[in-house]
């Protein structure tokens, strides 16, 4: 196979296919690129884009955060499931938990609807780790950095991955120098367009 990859299928579902966002995407697609960066309407439609393969994949039962006095930590031991206690040092805690009612209620009652679909958001990030072989396997260039919509490279990026539709890429920045130590955790130095030295962390 492509990328020498060898997969041995157990077992697994099969789903019905259908572009079932695309107008949803294409609108908020439109709005984004009709708004100036610092407008509201950029960041709203920018992060409802960015955010609907996370909803999907999102667990419903989620955990309650309280800060309490160490003396009641057991009351909450007790009652819930603790999924963690973090220590403040001043005789308090940040505690972690989910109430087993609400999980036990949707387990008697047969709650079976629910607006998660697992399928939907595996299936959206799949297809973008497809996307991105083009720009992790490509001998053109070598690649120092990449995340879910962006690389750094050194060389020039070739004409057919740019542009402003969907999918495709524009230059952000041209570092002259940049380190890279971790996820999201990066920095270099470029000229704007005034010629000046800026610093990008």
């Amino acid at each position: 196979m492509k990328y020498w990859y060898k997969f041995e299928i157990l077992r697994g579902y099969t789903f019905d296919k259908a572009n079932i966002f695309k107008n949803y995407i294409t609108d908020l697609y439109e709005i984004k690129q009709s708004h100036s960066k610092d407008d509201p309407m950029y960041l709203i439609s920018k992060l409802l884009m960015n955010s609907l393969y996370g909803r999907f994949g999102m667990n419903e039962i989620l955990y309650n955060h309280e800060i309490t006095e160490d003396s009641k930590l057991n009351n909450y031991i007790d009652k819930y499931s603790i999924n963690e206690i973090i220590s403040l040092n001043n005789n308090k805690s940040l505690i972690s938990y989910f109430d087993n009612n609400i999980k036990d209620n949707i387990i008697l009652n047969n709650e079976t609807f629910s607006n998660i679909s697992i399928s939907i958001a595996s299936a959206i990030t799949a297809y973008s780790r497809i996307h991105k072989t083009q720009f992790k396997n490509n001998p053109d260039f070598e690649l120092f950095y990449t995340e879910t919509d962006s690389i750094d490279i050194d060389t020039p990026l070739q004409d057919k991955f740019i542009g402003k539709e969907l999918g495709l890429m524009k230059l952000e920045y041209n570092f002259i120098e940049a380190t890279f130590l971790a996820h999201k955790v990066y920095g270099g130095l470029y000229f704007d367009k005034n010629n000046e030295l800026k610093v990008y962390n």
